[in-house]
């Protein structure tokens, strides 16, 4: 599969840890070396959902690229229509 694109001015694409590491947000877990605190905070800036990949790139050994596995969503409570 192809993508064609036109620019009229300079683009940059950028990997998702890239921008998280520039805006310090990245607390250690492109590395797999973060601490408690950092993590607890990690957490609680994404929603409760997302809570998992958070835990999965926290116990990534350093160097690894591979992001998390998606799962998919689990209905909890189906409302009636």
């Amino acid at each position: 599969m192809e993508y064609l694109f036109n620019f009229d001015d300079t683009f940059e694409i950028h990997d998702d840890m890239e921008v998280l590491k520039r805006m310090g947000l990245c607390f250690g877990l492109e590395a797999g070396q973060v601490n408690e605190a950092e993590l607890s905070k990690a957490c609680g800036m994404v929603p409760r959902a997302l809570e998992q990949y958070v835990l999965q790139l926290a116990t990534g050994k350093k160097g690894e690229t591979k992001m998390p596995k998606v799962t998919p969503p689990k209905i909890i409570k189906q409302v009636p229509s």
